[in-house]
């Protein structure tokens, strides 16, 4: 089988990614008590074609890494498991009865399968693949901070943990920003889907793919309008959008600050 992961992920790539976390909430205090943890785990694939994936990310501490920076910024009250399994299908899920984040290996297979269709250098699709990850992870953080947490959300949760995700996103850096913009890169790619099954399409909680992806790149821009100009107008953000970007991430922003304030360490 073609995996990505057959090529070895750079120990610093991952360190920067799972620091997007402390950067975002570096600003918040809370003086209490985690009674908490956010534990990983590595389940042994059943599919040999994944047990590649699985040693990689066990040798590189992949979970660790990001586990261990949600820990130095977030308090929960109770312990939330996140691991990669083998889940039967190219997807990621919080589970509220058993408090765990899952990240199939299937839908590892599945990124390098899509970003292959609009990439061919390796080491490029790869960033790819490790962005979309990143923020994948981070939107079923958000899942699971609303469930455990009981945080507000007005409107689709789906849309919301989006915005958590991509903030983080956003702000760490350079790599962030790349990670930001390969997650809508991803989700446009997922519009083939929608298109493939119109019922669901509207009764999902999902938005569209092709929203999603508009989503992310009005917050890109949003957040720095002069740097990404060259993201407005023909194939790419339609100006309308991009009229309103500045106002609505400055607000998205402020909201979670608020939201989360007081369940951060300092």
């Amino acid at each position: 089988m073609e995996f990505a992961l057959r090529h070895r992920f750079s120990q610093l790539g991952f360190i920067t990614f799972f620091c997007l976390t402390a950067t975002l909430f570096a600003s918040a205090a809370c003086l209490a008590e985690t009674k908490g943890k956010f534990k990983p785990f590595y389940e042994e694939p059943k599919n040999p074609e994944y047990a590649e994936a699985q040693k990689t990310f066990r040798k590189e501490k992949l979970l660790e890494s990001i586990t261990q920076q949600w820990n130095a910024s977030i308090i929960i009250p109770q312990d939330i498991c996140v691991g990669f399994v083998e889940l039967g299908q190219p997807n990621a899920v919080y589970v509220p009865e058993t408090h765990r984040i899952l990240f199939g290996y299937e839908l590892f297979e599945n990124l390098d399968e899509r970003f292959q269709d609009v990439e061919a250098d390796d080491d490029v699709r790869m960033e790819h693949i490790v962005g979309a990850m990143m923020f994948i992870l981070h939107h079923e953080l958000g899942h699971a901070l609303v469930d455990v947490l009981s945080l507000p959300v007005t409107g689709k949760e789906e849309d919301a943990v989006d915005q958590l995700a991509c903030l983080i996103m956003l702000n760490g850096g350079e790599d962030g920003e790349k990670a930001a913009a390969s997650s809508g890169e991803f989700f446009r790619l997922l519009q083939d889907d929608d298109e493939d099954d119109s019922e669901k399409a509207w009764w999902d909680e999902h938005s569209l793919g092709k929203q999603r992806y508009y989503n992310i790149l009005s917050w890109i821009y949003g957040s720095d309008p002069e740097k990404y100009a060259n993201i407005v107008g023909e194939d790419g953000l339609p100006e309308e959008r991009a009229a309103r970007s500045v106002d609505e991430y400055t607000k998205m922003k402020a909201a979670w600050k608020k939201i989360l304030a007081p369940h951060l360490i300092h």
